[in-house]
């Protein structure tokens, strides 16, 4: 047997909190194994945030015992000052955040300060000291488009982590570019495992 450094070991054992978000389905990209990479491989602690009207379709790649908000959750336990908010717990709550798949319309809000659903209220809480990566899900006209590319490289100097599918890479219908999950997963945790 191989003994492994104490660094190693820590390695293994850290449970990281994250929150795990979409703002949007695309058709071939699987939130499922986006969820499972990260609690079965990297032994996280996941929680799921997803639109309303995504619900439906997510729930069903997803454990029954998935830790999961809505967007319309966010204010609905809030009364009076002193309430809880769930986007601000959240935010003190997790060690870094994903948002895979990323829509057109929630990096435009993101890039723009915008917070009108629990996903954007987090992005617009965010400690940045804290990682967060997103992985943007656009059709390749949209990913040609300059405002884009100025979306991006706004939101890079702010602190998020962009992770672009690779040259080529496209979904079943041939017009949507998002990186696959094992791709997200390699990157976060080659980035986590930087930082430690």
């Amino acid at each position: 047997m191989t003994s492994r450094s104490g660094s190693d070991r820590n390695r293994e054992v850290t449970k990281y909190r994250i929150i795990i978000a979409a703002s949007g389905l695309v058709e071939d990209f699987s939130f499922g194994r986006l969820y499972y990479w990260f609690t079965e491989n990297f032994a996280s602690e996941v929680v799921v945030v997803i639109p309303d009207e995504c619900a439906e379709l997510i729930i069903k790649c997803l454990p029954s015992n998935v830790n999961l908000f809505v967007h319309s959750q966010d204010w609905s336990s809030w009364r009076k000052i002193g309430d809880d908010v769930l986007h601000i717990r959240l935010v003190k709550w997790a060690h870094f955040m994903i948002v895979a798949p990323l829509t057109a319309d929630t990096l435009a809000k993101i890039g723009n300060g915008l917070c009108d659903n629990l996903l954007t209220c987090i992005v617009r809480a965010w400690d940045f000291q804290k990682k967060i990566y997103i992985a943007p899900a656009l059709t390749i006209p949209m990913w040609k488009n300059p405002t884009t590319s100025a979306q991006i490289d706004k939101i890079k100097t702010i602190g998020f982590d962009v992770i672009i599918p690779e040259e080529g890479e496209e979904s079943d219908l041939g017009d949507v570019g998002v990186a696959e999950p094992e791709d997200i997963y390699e990157r976060v945790i080659s980035t986590i495992h930087a930082l430690n």
